[in-house]
């Protein structure tokens, strides 16, 4: 894959959550305009169910004049082995393999990106278990989102003030 096709696989899947093996299916069959959602197919996802995954303004504008209104071709043509496509784009010496909590930077890491981000922005747990199409609210919350120590500090700054007026002097 090129360089602008590696970024056009990795654009959808930081910006929704896809799976690489969904991804690797992707065709323009599933975008659909008027929603500006994906619908992925039964024999694509990894639930065996039809997932539905709305997609940000920017990408599905993107998406709309990059595919095809129809084809069944599919949109990336990804390598048999993506992850060493993925280390490869990453090995720069500005980028650590792994953070400081030694979580391993990888394709997967996209989708903890997605979810993570989604959870910044303040949306509700339920409904971040519900687009990142998990089973549970603790893979969710507990493995997939990840807290940065600003987010610890604007959340305590945000706490309404419970400290009655000072007295004259103490003691």
């Amino acid at each position: 894959m090129s360089g602008p096709e590696r970024a056009w696989l990795y654009a959808p899947m930081l910006n929704t959550g896809l799976r690489i093996d969904e991804a690797r299916h992707l065709t323009p069959a599933w975008f659909h305009r008027a929603t500006n959602c994906l619908t992925i197919p039964p024999k694509a996802s990894k639930h065996r169910t039809q997932d539905v995954i709305p997609l940000p303004a920017d990408l599905a504008a993107a998406l709309r004049t990059m595919l095809p209104a129809s084809s069944n071709g599919v949109v990336f043509h990804i390598p048999a082995t993506p992850s060493r496509m993925f280390r490869a784009d990453v090995r720069d010496p500005s980028i650590e393999p792994r953070d400081a909590q030694g979580r391993v930077i990888d394709l997967h890491a996209l989708r903890h990106t997605y979810v993570t981000n989604l959870v910044r922005t303040g949306t509700h747990p339920k409904v971040v278990q519900q687009l990142a199409r998990h089973s549970s609210i603790s893979l969710t919350m507990d493995v997939y989102s990840h807290v940065f120590s600003e987010q610890s500090i604007k959340a305590v700054a945000a706490l309404p003030s419970l400290i009655p007026d000072p007295p004259e002097q103490i003691a």
